[in-house]
């Protein structure tokens, strides 16, 4: 048999050698991305559960919302009926029998106005301790100029 020339023994003696040095990294690569693989079915896993659990707690404040709202309603229709009654039966209701449950629902009216412009106030106010996330803003800086620095050297 003829004799390989020796330039060729050393090229392919090279990539061996280079074949040897990539085995580490392949093996590196293919257990990194089964651990990626796991991390993200256990991520979906846990989503899965959290999206059903946060579904039936939203359907229960949802339920909840709308008792809460019916409740309301007939509380207010309910004040209105009785008041009615009782306004009927005093003095002024004596000199203006056409008049029943018109003014006590203007004056519910001009209540929930009331109410409800100062919940706007206090809800068009800034918070007084700060931006919101502040902490959290504060390390994005510390972490951008950390960054920075370490670009820089």
């Amino acid at each position: 048999m003829e004799e390989l020339p020796p330039s060729y023994e050393t090229e392919s003696s090279k990539l061996t050698k280079g074949f040897k040095l990539l085995s580490p990294l392949l093996q590196l690569k293919s257990e990194a991305a089964n651990y990626s693989k796991v991390r993200k079915e256990l991520l979906l896993l846990e989503a899965k559960e959290a999206s059903s659990h946060l579904s039936k707690t939203a359907l229960f404040y949802m339920v909840s919302l709308i008792a809460g709202l019916l409740f309301y309603l007939l509380l207010i229709a309910s004040i209105i009926g009785f008041s009615s009654v009782a306004f009927t039966k005093s003095s002024i209701g004596n000199k203006y029998p056409e008049l029943s449950w018109e003014p006590m629902t203007a004056i519910l009216a001009l209540v929930h106005l009331f109410i409800l412009l100062i919940f706007l106030l206090f809800a068009k106010r800034k918070p007084q301790h700060g931006p919101l996330f502040g902490e959290s803003l504060n390390e994005l800086k510390k972490e951008q100029s950390w960054l920075k620095k370490k670009k820089s050297h």
